[in-house]
């Protein structure tokens, strides 16, 4: 009888286990699941098409960045190039500009003179290809986005297309287009080259093996190397705090603490490498004009002007969310400065995925990372903590643009959107997310709706006051415009961020095409900002070539051992370049004109000259004369 029992039980107790797991959800345990070659291959070739697309003008119409900064770094870098042709002399300091400092110490030469002759000549035939003039920080960019791939795979397992995600969150980034479209080449490269120092200390750390562990580190060194060599110190500097963070939370959470070794041997491998330039650069910091006089470092004052508001950091999200208008998508170039915009559909992805778990403490990493460059980058804003690290941390005193400190929350971004992405496309039963799936809605549609009022009327008044206190420079009929544009932007963004959790649900289900598309979703999101801004900077190198010399160059040319001085504040107009003007104090263009000047070459001059200015004797006759000035023109119209 018991055995009969015992026997009729075990179906019922089948069937009760069967609904029990039915009635459960079916959610896939993440883990690092192998994926084919060629999936990985066609994640890779459309990120390197969206790369070309971005960079189309620059990689095959010859066209090359030619706003802000690009014109006033090349002459010098030309003449020390002709120089090295004609005499095989290396140009370490600016023989035409008595202010002036050496080139090694600032960006107006990025050779490498630091090379045997033989390397030098090498490098000078792939040096700006007629076709593509930028080619080689384009390239960077490039790799630092394939890169991003790969540290996302590492952490987390993420599939290829997730990981293209990531890929493109970076490749499109505007806190890295935006500088590079004001002629920052030094700051783009070392943006590129961030997340290969972060690829290479992962390696170096969480390899399984003592030579996967070595390459790592030579990665490292290499990209930290590439860093100090062409690279911008600030982002130098942000990125080794970010890797040492990095290093440690890895060597943490995995136990591997012998391993900060070889990863501090990578570091110092990348240190020599750099030596050659971060060096003099260091010497010469104590003695800048923007590092105020001495050691004090930069003011508080100059900080704050080039500080984030709180309410700058609405634009994280909605890129004018604080009084632009249309211009500044189509050509306006203080956007970089003062929009940090991210991608709400990146945002969105990484607060997909937030609530799965795995990734051990990776994830809540890159979750801190992210707040903590958001808030560094309000700088002055934060008040008496932000006064603590201006006058505790290393380096950070000689910080003017602290609101760069964005690009680790644009870097954090990347990789927590190619997490979400792979943990929110797990299979699960469509009836367990159809109450938060029409919560969803109903929060885009009220975003929507937001959009709307503020584009069309109801509370066009609102967005236009607060626009005018938030950019005191806007006037009535600026403000007006943006806010159309504003809710526009708004309307569009929900719209994004409801395809692109409408393609999760369909990744979801399985249809293959879902990922790829919310690749492009995230490019074109981002593309909208960044990519008008870019290609509105961009032209042909002639508009940065030097303009025919003034007449004060033109006699001064005949005396090659006197000086000239230009201190008048008036730009002087010139239609052939792309900024249309040029101020004659400031410009390198004087050495193209091979004419001696007081000033120009650099704004960093050395500190030892602020009383000069401060008091007045660059406007003295005698103090002139004194400093070998034979022709000179302060006040133009005089």
């Amino acid at each position: 009888m018991a055995g009969r029992a015992a026997s009729a039980a075990a179906p019922r107790q089948r069937r009760r286990a069967e609904a029990s797991a039915a009635a459960a959800p079916t959610v896939t345990p993440f883990v690092s699941g192998s994926h084919s070659t060629r999936q990985w291959l066609s994640a890779v070739g459309m990120i390197t098409l969206l790369w070309a697309l971005l960079f189309f003008p620059h990689l095959f119409l010859g066209q090359r960045v030619v706003f802000g900064d690009s014109s006033y770094y090349r002459p010098f870098a030309e003449f020390s190039r002709t120089r090295w042709h004609e005499t095989r002399e290396r140009t370490y300091w600016n023989p035409y500009v008595f202010m002036g400092i050496e080139s090694v110490s600032s960006f107006a030469d990025s050779r490498p003179q630091y090379l045997p002759g033989a390397l030098i000549d090498l490098s000078e035939l792939m040096h700006e290809p007629a076709l593509a003039p930028q080619l080689w920080p384009l390239l960077a960019h490039l790799s630092g986005a394939l890169a991003l791939m790969a540290l996302a795979r590492r952490l987390w397992g993420v599939d290829p297309w997730s990981a293209a995600v990531a890929a493109v969150a970076w490749l499109f980034a505007l806190p890295i287009l935006g500088p590079f479209s004001h002629g920052f080449d030094a700051q783009f490269v070392s943006d590129a080259m961030m997340p290969v120092v972060l690829l290479g200390t992962h390696a170096a750390i969480t390899a399984r093996g003592m030579r996967g562990a070595i390459l790592g580190a030579l990665t490292l060194a290499l990209a930290l190397g590439v860093q100090c060599l062409h690279g911008h110190p600030q982002i130098l500097v942000y990125s080794a705090m970010l890797a040492t963070a990095f290093a440690l939370q890895q060597a943490f959470e995995r136990r591997h603490f012998a391993r900060l070794l070889v990863w501090a041997g990578g570091v110092t491998l990348g240190a020599v490498i750099g030596a050659a330039v971060w060096y003099p650069a260091l010497l010469y910091s104590a003695l800048s004009s923007r590092s105020g006089i001495g050691d004090t470092g930069i003011s508080m004052a100059v900080v704050a002007k080039y500080s984030y508001a709180w309410r700058d950091l609405l634009s994280l999200l909605w890129a004018q969310a604080v009084g632009f208008g249309r211009d500044t998508y189509w050509g306006g170039m203080q956007i970089e400065d003062n929009a940090p915009y991210l991608g709400a559909t990146a945002f969105a992805l990484a607060l997909a995925g937030s609530r799965r778990g795995g990734g051990g403490g990776s994830s809540g990493f890159w979750w801190c990372v992210l707040v903590a460059g958001a808030l560094l980058a309000l700088g002055a804003t934060l008040g008496p903590l932000f006064e603590f690290l201006h006058g505790t941390v290393p380096f950070w005193s000689r910080f003017r643009v602290v609101s760069y400190a964005i690009i680790w929350s644009a870097l954090a971004l990347a990789l927590l959107a190619a997490r979400g992405t792979s943990r929110a496309t797990m299979t699960r039963p469509a009836t367990s997310a159809s109450e938060p799936r029409r919560t969803r809605l109903v929060g885009l549609g009220v975003v929507a709706a937001l959009g709307l009022a503020i584009s069309l009327a109801p509370l066009r008044g609102v967005y236009v006051d607060y626009a005018m206190a938030a950019r005191p420079g806007l006037s009535v009929s600026q403000a007006n415009v943006a806010a159309q544009w504003a809710g526009f932007e708004l309307v569009a963004l929900a719209l994004l961020v409801g395809i692109a959790l409408e393609l999760l649900a369909r990744a979801r289900t399985q249809r293959t095409w879902a990922k790829p598309a919310l690749v492009l979703l995230v490019a074109i999101d981002l593309a909208a900002v960044s990519a008008p801004v870019l290609w509105r900077s961009s032209g042909s190198p002639s508009l940065v070539a030097p303009p025919p010399p003034p007449l004060l160059a033109q006699v001064a040319v005949e005396a090659p051992h006197t000086r000239v001085y230009v201190g008048a504040a008036e730009p002087v107009v010139t239609p052939s370049l792309a900024m249309g003007q040029y101020s004659e104090a400031y410009t390198n263009f004087w050495i193209s004109w091979r004419v001696r000047s007081l000033v120009g070459n650099h704004g960093a001059y050395p500190s030892g000259w602020m009383p000069v200015i401060q008091s007045g004797l660059t406007r003295s006759a005698s103090a002139l004369r004194a400093w070998g000035v034979e022709w000179y023109d302060i006040d133009r119209h005089a």
